[in-house]
């Protein structure tokens, strides 16, 4: 089977238009989720008790590499929410590509930042799941800079996959707190929008050249990221010039 990522936090409209265009046949929910469905849907409540009572074991299924794995919305150049299918195939490949370039291995501890909803949770927890680590999970509360650097200690995070928007604040906290332990922290990934062009430069300046720092783009079509800098190499070369994508 395939999912369907749903914010209960949608528009009523929103939510019914995804339900609707993209054919779910069950919901998983809890009970303390309010979400507008449409009348007849089947929906599994996630507490339910008698979930106890199913096997454990996975099911005897046979996966095909085509088959759908999962469908994202995104908002659409019309504004409408439009789907975008994945199938086993592409997220089997990007899960070990992104290993590949994050350099994962089974000691790692990676921060799930992004909601589910966002084919950036994609990018933080298959990889992760397929390597041997482990999946720290962040919860519903959005937590501030101040707070991100206390869980990095905390939980011993290993890994942080960052909006860049999130990440300049970081990086503001980071530079005045001045020279200070980061934990185990290794690698940070930011993507969504550009990086400034001083960014490489001031990420040295707050003594963070033992993280590595990768750039990632990618839209969702492609399979969450389709293109990856490594910015804690030759840092002087970069911001001299701006590349924006499509030239």
């Amino acid at each position: 089977g395939a999912y369907v990522p749903l914010d209960p936090q949608y528009p009523r409209e929103r939510l019914l238009h995804m339900l609707e265009d993209s054919g779910v046949r069950l919901v998983l929910t809890q009970s303390h989720v309010a979400m507008p469905l449409p009348e007849g849907m089947a929906t599994v409540d996630l507490a339910d008790a008698h979930l106890a009572l199913c096997p454990e074991s996975d099911p005897q299924i046979t996966v095909f590499s085509q088959n759908l794995a999962y469908v994202i919305y995104t908002s659409g150049s019309t504004g409408k929410p439009k789907g975008v299918a994945i199938n086993h195939a592409a997220l089997t490949e990007f899960s070990s590509i992104a290993a590949g370039y994050s350099r994962l291995t089974s000691e790692d501890r990676v921060l799930q930042f992004a909601t589910l909803n966002f084919d950036g949770f994609v990018e933080q927890l298959y990889p992760a799941l397929t390597h041997g680590a482990t999946v720290v999970l962040r919860g519903p509360e959005l937590w501030d800079s101040a707070r991100l650097y206390e869980e990095i200690i905390a939980q011993g995070i290993t890994l942080a996959d960052l909006p860049t928007a999130y990440w300049n604040l970081f990086l503001l906290d980071c530079l005045a707190a001045g020279p200070r332990a980061y934990g185990s922290l290794r690698q940070i990934h930011i993507g969504g929008e550009a990086m400034p062009l001083d960014g490489p430069a001031q990420w040295l300046k707050a003594g963070l050249g033992h993280v590595r720092l990768l750039n990632t783009y990618g839209p969702t079509e492609a399979t969450v990221v389709s293109s990856v800098l490594d910015c804690t190499s030759g840092t002087e070369l970069i911001g001299a010039t701006a590349s924006p994508i499509g030239r």
